[in-house]
C-alpha cells in the first residue's frame, strides 16, 4: 500500500473503532497535494460519552481531553497519528478532533476555534489501522505474517 492508501485505511479503522456513523473523508485541504487523511462522522453524544468510549477502546493511560465534557457533539473528526496540523480544517467540519501528539499551543488554538481535542496518543490512534492491515496482508500474502499490534512501542513510560 502507498502511504496515502495506508492513511485512509488507518482513518477508516479509527472511525469504525469509535463507532462513528455516516463517515466521510476530510483533511487534504490543510497541505497542498495531500490526500484526505482524516475522517469525520456522526456520534450525537456528549464529550463525556466520547471520553468514555475512547477510554474503553484505548485505555485511559495518557488520555488528554480539552473541552466542556457536558457539551453536545454531533460530528467527530479523526486523524490517526499526529493530526494537529489539521485543527483548523477539523474545526470547520466537527466539534471534536480525536488524534495524537497535540502540543499545548495547538490545543489552545483548537479551543479558540471551538474545537474539543481528544488525544489518546499517537500509537493508540494508529493501532486500529495496523490491525486492519495485518488482517488484509494475512489474507492476500503467501508469507507468514507476524502480528505485533499487541506490542507496546511506547517511548514514554
Amino acid at each position: 500500500l502507498t502511504a496515502f492508501a495506508k492513511a485512509g485505511v488507518d482513518a477508516d479503522a479509527l472511525a469504525a473503532k469509535l463507532g462513528l456513523k455516516h463517515v466521510e473523508a476530510f483533511g487534504g485541504e490543510a497541505e497542498p497535494n495531500t490526500p484526505n487523511v482524516g475522517r469525520v462522522g456522526v456520534l450525537n453524544a456528549s464529550l463525556a460519552v466520547l471520553d468514555a468510549r475512547v477510554s474503553d477502546v484505548f485505555g485511559h493511560t495518557g488520555l488528554r481531553i480539552s473541552g466542556d465534557r457536558h457539551s453536545h457533539i454531533d460530528r467527530v473528526a479523526v486523524i490517526p497519528g499526529s493530526g494537529s496540523d489539521f485543527i483548523s480544517v477539523a474545526a470547520d467540519v466537527s466539534e471534536v478532533l480525536v488524534t495524537g501528539d497535540v502540543p499545548h499551543h495547538r490545543a489552545v488554538r483548537a479551543m479558540d476555534l471551538g474545537l474539543a481535542i481528544v488525544d489518546p496518543g499517537h500509537i493508540a490512534t494508529e493501532r486500529p489501522g495496523m490491525e486492519v492491515l495485518v488482517e488484509l496482508v494475512s489474507r492476500v500474502s503467501e508469507v507468514e505474517v507476524v502480528d505485533l499490534t499487541h506490542a507496546n512501542p511506547q517511548t514514554w513510560e
